[in-house]
């Protein structure tokens, strides 16, 4: 099966909050990391949501996580650089019930590319000729 190619001109304004020196007027890195997770699992919600025949009023996705600055700051070894946990609050109002929103959001934690990638470990190429 041949694969078509998308190129894609998006640019990314990426800032850091004022304890970071940064100006705090747009989303940092891991802010993109996790928007973009939410969104396709937001996506995937709706559509099979959708697919269910169910009404929605409102549906928001929240993503909890701590991120310990100490260990990107490189001041304890032992800290995680990364978030260690997150967690995520579907809020839904809609025609449905809770079991047939339980079994979507469990249907797209299969399916999510965004999900899947950060759920598991990623093979990634760092090209080292600068």
């Amino acid at each position: 099966m041949d694969q078509k190619k998308i190129n894609t001109q998006f640019k990314y304004l990426i800032d850091e909050p004022l304890e970071l020196l940064g100006n705090d007027k747009n989303p940092n890195p891991q802010d993109y990391i996790l928007g973009g997770m939410a969104g396709c699992m937001m996506v995937g919600f709706v559509t099979g949501v959708s697919g269910k025949g169910i009404e929605l009023k409102n549906v928001q996705l929240d993503i909890i996580g701590k991120l310990d600055l100490r260990g990107f700051l490189g001041l304890n070894p032992d800290v995680s650089v990364g978030f260690e946990k997150l967690q995520f609050n579907f809020k839904v109002e809609g025609s449905g019930t809770q079991e047939q929103y339980n079994e979507i959001i469990k249907h797209i934690s299969k399916v999510s590319p965004g999900y899947e990638t950060i759920l598991n470990p990623v093979k990634i190429e760092i090209n080292k000729e600068v």
